[in-house]
């Protein structure tokens, strides 16, 4: 069974989109919100969800 990890990233719009192409490029990503205005600092926040595969247990013979 999948895991899900929620990612908040917060910067200025170009860079938080660099991220998040460098993350979806290693990542399996479910989901990337649009982009929301910060409401104290300048620039955008977005949220992602990443999947993390099950690994096999590693304990088990």
């Amino acid at each position: 069974m999948s895991r899900l990890v929620k990612i908040r990233l917060s910067g200025q719009s170009d860079d938080v989109a660099g991220v998040i192409d460098q993350i979806t490029a290693g990542l399996d990503v479910a989901d990337v919100s649009a982009p929301y205005p910060n409401r104290r600092d300048p620039g955008v926040r977005r949220y992602l969800t990443v999947v993390v595969p099950d690994t096999p247990d590693q304990s088990r013979p």
